[in-house]
């Protein structure tokens, strides 16, 4: 699917906020230029993440969700 497809389809709803969610959004090559997007479209945006991959790249408009593992976990490597 397209960004514009996804877009398209969220413009369907009304709604102005977008959360980008589920697994590791950031590990889709796209999710930036979809962040992007979405902010140019004028979505109030967040996005959760596992903070597994650097999110220095993200859209500055973009509110930043960050599931921070303990190291009790171990998961926090």
């Amino acid at each position: 699917m397209t960004i514009n497809v996804i877009i398209s389809k969220i413009k369907q709803y009304d709604t102005s906020y977008v959360c980008v969610t589920d697994g590791e959004p950031l590990a889709q090559k796209n999710c930036y230029l979809l962040l992007d997007e979405l902010v140019k479209n004028n979505y109030q945006m967040s996005l959760e993440t596992d903070s597994s991959i650097n999110i220095q790249d993200v859209n500055v408009s973009v509110s930043v969700v960050m599931d921070i593992k303990i190291p009790s976990s171990g998961e926090s490597e």
